[in-house]
């Protein structure tokens, strides 16, 4: 059976919110940082912008 995984969304400041979410539950880390291309030919380029921050607390997987 799959299990759940939960999805927070931060609109525009996903690094500042995990940051800070960690900060508060010191048993946490980041597990990695993705970002939109850089092209619009490799796909939806934003100039580097965060598109997911992937983090753990506990054994939870956000």
């Amino acid at each position: 059976m799959q299990k759940i995984i939960p999805n927070l969304w931060f609109d525009g400041n996903a690094k500042e919110a995990t940051e800070y979410y960690l900060s508060i539950f010191k048993d946490g880390k980041i597990i990695n940082t993705t970002y939109y291309p850089l092209t619009e030919s490799e796909g939806l380029a934003d100039f580097q912008q965060i598109l997911r921050v992937r983090f753990s607390r506990l054994s939870s997987k956000f």
